[in-house]
């Protein structure tokens, strides 16, 4: 089944029964994504009940841009269902209110909404679109943190700096997770249909070699870790470089699983936060170079077919120039 052509708006549901069974598939794959990215997030807490990497935050994103307006108020009962599961797993109470946190969700939707329908809608098979995935990442996460504080609990306990502090970690965690998972969602739905070429065959062995690297010497000298940490955007750069956007994505989730593993053994703070910027600064790093690099293959392979249209008609003036020569010769004798 192509997830791409299920939820695009090229392709509209014909009948009710299809329409009921593609928003149910979505509702389980949403609700799925954020159960797995809860569960590592939850392994990444450097205080209780804050994550410093908060994966769920990019299964969001990615899930309201990928998806048609239709799909959202499915994303938006199953994100309910969820905090009532969460409920019951920390507090052992189940209170499901589809309503709690309305205004705020209303306003994500809103923001991600003007994104999708601007000049330049988030994308990863652009610049511009990157560009425009980094800043939707940064305004949601800080309109969510800023505009409706008043909103959490952590306000009740906390007073002034300590406040700004909690709110700023929070966008932090946020913006990381979003970078960290949205890239690789979006590409993943925008190649499913490709998803098993030979192209992307010598990609994945390459990924593959890098992976098994990073193990095995992590493992021979854990010591090498903030080295390891250090080169990881080297890699990036050299995948983003051979294979564009693609390679960028993926070397960066490869990358960044290695931080993001050893966050979660240590549970230092310290380490956490200097972790964020890695990999912040290998999933942006990536999504730029990545997308600057399939920008230039595609004007270059339009450059090639022109010069090979020039060509060709060089080759054709050239051929009637001979029959010119020709035809005059023959008239003179």
């Amino acid at each position: 089944m192509n997830w791409h052509k299920l939820v695009s708006k090229e392709y509209p549901s014909h009948s009710f029964i299809t329409e009921v069974f593609n928003q149910l598939l979505v509702f389980a794959l949403y609700f799925l994504a954020l159960y797995l990215s809860s569960w590592v997030s939850n392994h990444l807490e450097t205080v209780t009940q804050s994550s410093a990497i908060y994966l769920p935050a990019g299964v969001k994103l990615a899930f309201f841009v990928i998806l048609p307006v239709r799909f959202w108020p499915m994303l938006w009962i199953a994100s309910r269902l969820y905090a009532s599961y969460s409920g019951v797993y920390y507090n052992g109470e189940w209170s499901f209110d589809l309503f709690h946190g309305f205004f705020q969700e209303l306003t994500y939707m809103a923001i991600v909404y003007s994104f999708k329908k601007s000049r330049w809608p988030p994308k990863v098979t652009s610049n511009s679109g990157a560009l425009s995935l980094i800043l939707l990442a940064v305004f949601s996460a800080s309109f969510k943190w800023f505009l409706f504080s008043s909103a959490f609990e952590f306000t009740t306990w906390l007073e002034g700096k300590q406040v700004l502090q909690y709110q700023l970690n929070m966008i932090l965690g946020d913006l990381t997770g979003t970078l960290l998972v949205a890239p690789v969602l979006m590409l993943i739905s925008q190649s499913y249909s490709r998803l098993f070429s030979r192209h992307h065959a010598v990609i994945l062995l390459s990924l593959f070699t890098l992976g098994f690297l990073y193990i095995v010497s992590y493992l021979s000298h854990s010591d090498l870790y903030p080295l390891l940490r250090l080169g990881s955007l080297l890699p990036v750069i050299w995948f983003s470089y051979k294979f564009g956007i693609k390679g960028a994505i993926a070397s960066a989730l490869v990358s960044n699983a290695l931080i993001v593993a050893q966050a979660g053994l240590t549970q230092d703070a310290t380490n956490t936060y200097i972790s964020q910027l890695f990999i912040l600064a290998n999933s942006v790093t990536g999504l730029l170079i990545g997308t600057a690099t399939n920008e230039l293959k595609i004007k270059n392979n339009q450059l090639q077919a022109s010069n090979e249209k020039l060509t060709a008609l060089l080759e054709k003036n050239k051929q009637l120039a001979k029959r010119m020569v020709t035809v005059q010769e023959n008239e003179r004798k």
